[in-house]
């Protein structure tokens, strides 16, 4: 593995701030509704005018001093920033889902999150109801602090629940809410649904009947008056994949897709049904609680047509890995290439302690990395035991990946393409389910190589190329924003959020040249930008305007 660092400035510090206080990063927002202008320094490509929204967790204190004990549990904030070519506006608001606005109310969480407790009754119910379970299934909640979606042209937001909700892009105010179980009988669904060439939407969750379920929601088409709710009521799962562990549901935050097949891995952290049941019993229990890291279970790739539905009978089995995003997947050969960032295990979560963070106690060592896996596309009867069965004759594509068959089943091992330490991995998404030879990535808190950095990693070269400007920046996850007339796969320029955690200091969004990696332009703003998971970009469309 090769790499390029590419830009390093000696970090410059004003004494106001220990240089690794992270506090910063993890303090609870504030809405700004009236937007900040900021001129740009550098000069933008005219296909880039749009609007770019993230979302995330921004709210874990409340006035009677009580916080939030995770990361994943703060409330959704929604940031907008209009990009224009001379200026960008900065905007945020809080998203006001069920989950908010009682907690605002009781002044604590209502509804179990992530990592904390329900702390209070919930004040839209009254004193009898709040006693009498109403389903076998605790309630969940819909803070949607994770991904946003497209469907169509409308936009929605996510957690990784039964809930999303429509948001609008130009008030940031909230939609309709929608709800898997009560439409597909799903308890949750992943949070990175993907769309196809053709507009198709395509997810996976889960039921209670220790299914996985992959669902499709119908391409709304170009007509103005269509929504959301027309499409999700067109929506129906297409696939039913059981579980491989009696009792037990794979923990699924992404899925993969190529242009005939959908994989589905099974990794062993997973939901234990039987603690769901139990939490109706009591009121102290949050989602963690419900979830068990059980590496004795490995990993397995299911592989399901997407035209039939139909589950392929090979099983592929690899070591216990952990993992929560697959950064592509293509077919090659009649095999399936799948690169995904991998952990051993799932101590990333655990060290998202709000306590932790706020002291800079994060992780010490990085731990996650870039994998390729290949899966063969075979009858396992009719292939030799031992024999590695990865062929990229005639290709572009160069791995050290290997399939072998045991038995009756095949044990595939990955090849590692970077050091590690990298997350929040993109590509320019006009090749998704397409042979890809670039990913972009953060380095975000992760001590290592990859600690305050956006890199593009050449997948088949194992190079890596680092934009790297001071060791108090962290950058959040780019998005890609393709030209309309390139003719490479990295012609466009990387979006991200960049927080520099120096009190006193602007935070400023970096747009980044994707095929070299050097900065060509950035806004700075005197108000915070919030920590954010996922974002979107909504490309400026002079038909849509008023």
């Amino acid at each position: 593995m090769s790499s390029n660092e590419l830009k390093v400035e000696p970090v410059k510090t004003d004494g106001s701030a220990s240089p690794r206080s992270m506090a910063k990063l993890y303090r609870t927002q504030k809405e700004l509704l009236t937007p900040e202008t900021s001129k740009l320094t550098g000069k933008l490509p005219s296909w880039v005018k749009g609007t770019y929204i993230r979302t995330g967790p921004g709210k874990f204190d409340f006035d009677n001093n009580f916080e939030m004990n995770h990361f994943m549990d703060g409330y959704a904030i929604i940031t907008k920033f209009e990009i224009d070519e001379e200026e960008v506006k900065f905007s945020k608001k809080f998203l006001e889902t069920d989950a908010y606005k009682k907690a605002m109310i009781a002044q604590k969480p209502v509804i179990c999150e992530y990592g904390t407790h329900a702390q209070a009754p919930d004040p839209t119910k009254s004193r009898f109801s709040r006693f009498i379970p109403t389903s076998l299934i605790p309630e969940l909640s819909d803070n949607s602090n994770i991904n946003l979606f497209n469907v169509g042209d409308n936009v929605c937001v996510t957690g990784e629940t039964c809930y999303f909700r429509e948001l609008d892009a130009e008030t940031l105010e909230s939609g309709d809410k929608f709800d898997t179980n009560k439409m597909l009988g799903l308890q949750n669904a992943a949070a990175h649904p993907l769309t196809d060439e053709d507009g198709t939407i395509y997810n996976v969750g889960s039921s209670l009947s220790f299914k996985y379920n992959i669902f499709k929601i119908p391409n709304p088409g170009d007509k103005k008056d269509t929504n959301v709710k027309d499409s999700m009521k067109k929506s129906k799962v297409i696939c039913q994949v059981p579980t491989s562990h009696t009792g037990l549901l794979s923990y699924n935050h992404s899925f993969g897709m190529t242009k005939n097949y959908f994989i589905l891995i099974e990794q062993p952290f997973v939901l234990n049904v039987g603690k769901i049941v139990g939490a109706l019993m009591s009121k102290g229990y949050s989602f963690s609680d419900w979830l068990e890291w059980r590496p004795e279970l490995k990993n397995r790739f299911h592989v399901i047509e997407k035209a039939t539905g139909k589950i392929l009978k090979t099983e592929i089995w690899s070591d216990t890995f952990f993992f929560l995003h697959i950064i592509n997947c293509f077919e090659m050969n009649n095999q399936i290439v799948l690169d995904i960032t991998t952990f051993p295990d799932p101590t990333i979560l655990n060290s998202l302690d709000m306590g932790k963070l706020r002291r800079g106690e994060f992780e010490t060592e990085p731990t996650s990395v870039a994998q390729r896996f290949v899966l063969p596309i075979v009858d396992v009867k009719e292939v030799a035991e031992g024999v590695n069965l990865v062929n990229m004759t005639g290709t572009t594509v160069k791995t050290e990946a290997k399939a072998v068959r045991q038995g009756n089943k095949i044990i595939v091992t990955p090849d590692t393409m970077t050091e590690k330490g990298l997350e929040l991995p993109v590509i320019n998404r006009r090749f998704l389910t397409k042979k890809t030879s670039y990913f972009y990535a953060t380095g975000s808190v992760a001590k290592g190589y990859f600690e305050n950095s956006l890199c593009k990693v050449h997948t088949t070269k194992k190079e890596t190329f680092l934009f790297k400007d001071s060791d108090t920046y962290y950058f959040g996850e780019p998005t890609f924003v393709a030209n309309p007339e390139a003719k490479t796969e990295d012609d466009g320029i990387l979006i991200t959020a960049v927080t520099d955690i120096r009190e006193g200091s602007n935070d400023f969004l970096v747009f980044v040249d994707a095929r070299n990696m050097e900065e060509i332009a950035r806004a700075e703003f005197k108000h915070d930008i919030p920590q954010a998971l996922h974002g979107i970009f909504l490309p400026f469309n002079p038909n849509n305007s008023n």
